[in-house]
C-alpha cells in the first residue's frame, strides 16, 4: 500500500490511501522461459519475455572491452559509443534524433554521471548499448540500433563532439567535491 499527499491547482491538500491491484501474473511455471543461443556469425543472444510490461528493452554487449582499449587509449570505447548514438552514415544527428523520438525510443550508450550506481555500463569486461521502446515499435527500433552499431558516422564533427562531451565530464568529475 502507498500513502500519498495529493495537491494541485484547484485541489485542497488531502491524504489518500492507495493499494496496488491484486497481482494477476501467471505462476512462474506458466511464464515463458528465457531462450538463448548463438547465431551463425557468433553473436550470442538471450531472449527473456515478460508479459507484465509494454516496454521492449535490448542490451547489446560488446566484449571484451578491455581488449578494445589498449594501454594509453583508455576511454576509446566510450568515445565510440558516443559517436554511435549521435548519427549514422544513413541518418544525420537531427534525423536520427527525430526517428528515435517518433518511435518513443531511448538509447543509452554511455554512463550517466547524474545517476548513482549507473556505471555498470563501464566495466573492463563489457561495453553496452541499451534500447528501450514501446513494445509495439520493437522491430523498427532493433533495425535502427543495428544501423547505429554497423554504420556509425565516424567523421570529424562526430568525433569532436564526443571528445568535447568527454572533456566536460572529466572536468565536472575533477571539480566535484566528492572526487576531491
Amino acid at each position: 500500500a502507498l500513502r500519498a499527499r495529493i495537491s494541485g491547482p484547484g485541489l485542497a491538500a488531502k491524504r489518500a490511501p492507495w493499494a496496488p491491484p491484486v497481482d494477476v501474473r501467471p505462476p512462474a511455471e506458466a511464464r515463458p522461459a528465457a531462450r538463448a543461443g548463438t547465431l551463425a556469425n557468433g553473436l550470442r543472444y538471450v531472449v527473456r519475455p515478460a508479459s507484465d510490461s509494454d516496454v521492449f528493452a535490448m542490451h547489446v554487449a560488446f566484449a571484451p572491452r578491455a581488449a578494445a582499449e589498449p594501454s594509453g587509449r583508455e576511454g576509446i570505447t566510450d568515445l565510440l559509443h558516443r559517436v554511435m548514438a549521435r548519427a549514422t552514415i544513413v541518418h544525420n544527428p537531427a534525423a536520427l534524433e527525430a526517428r528515435l523520438s517518433r518511435l518513443g525510443a531511448r538509447v543509452k550508450a554511455v554512463d550517466d554521471p547524474t545517476v548513482p550506481f549507473d556505471d555498470y555500463y563501464t566495466t573492463p569486461e563489457f561495453s553496452w548499448l541499451r534500447l528501450e521502446v514501446p513494445a509495439s515499435q520493437w522491430r523498427e527500433a532493433v533495425s535502427l540500433l543495428a544501423e547505429m552499431v554497423r554504420f556509425p558516422a565516424l567523421n570529424g564533427d562526430a568525433l569532436d563532439e564526443a571528445r568535447r562531451d568527454m572533456r566536460e565530464r572529466v572536468m565536472r568529475r575533477d571539480g566535484s567535491p566528492r572526487e576531491a
